[in-house]
């Protein structure tokens, strides 16, 4: 859990993008001792961990964000408040960037 400065310095940084309308959604998870994952092979039946897990690979919470360019994305980025980690972009598929797989039966 971050303490109070931190949480506040991250409700601070959150609010004004929510209110210049960068944010979409966004959201903290909780500590991975309350979940669980499921891993899934070709070859067995999926199996169940339950938490807490290592520190790496780890997603602590996320944000839905919209700009123009991803180095408008990076800008943003490097504003938020952390004081260690690390933050992985993506962008969200739409169904021009699947193409083919996306057959007229699935459009319906």
């Amino acid at each position: 859990m971050p303490s109070a400065e931190e949480f506040a310095a991250m409700h601070a940084f959150n609010q004004q993008s929510l209110d210049s309308g960068v944010i979409l959604h966004c959201d903290g998870l909780l500590a991975s001792s309350k979940g669980a994952r499921i891993n899934f092979s070709e070859s067995s039946e999926p199996t169940v961990k339950h938490g807490p897990f290592d520190l790496e690979n780890l997603v602590a919470g996320y944000w839905k964000i919209q700009l123009d360019s991803i180095e408008q994305v990076i800008d943003w980025a490097k504003k938020i408040p952390f004081k260690k980690g690390s933050v992985e972009i993506r962008q969200v598929g739409s169904r021009e960037d699947y193409g083919q797989l996306i057959t007229e039966e699935l459009k319906k």
